[in-house]
């Protein structure tokens, strides 16, 4: 929608920076910076420089 005009440069910023997009490559097995384990329920993001951040908290109430 930027590219074509119809939301502004803050707009598009805004919007950018409320959502997570995660798109994995299949031959390397999906996204290496952010894996979804729905067996033990857990989210793991890769921040860089060797740390991650685990979070394993129910996806559903």
């Amino acid at each position: 929608m930027r590219e074509k005009g119809k939301i502004s440069k803050e707009e598009y910023r805004r919007r950018r920076n409320s959502i997570v997009i995660s798109r994995g490559d299949k031959s390397k097995g999906g996204n290496l910076n952010m894996r979804l384990d729905l067996e033990r329920m857990e989210l793991r993001i890769n921040t860089g420089e060797d740390r991650r951040v685990d979070i394993a908290e129910s996806l559903y109430p």
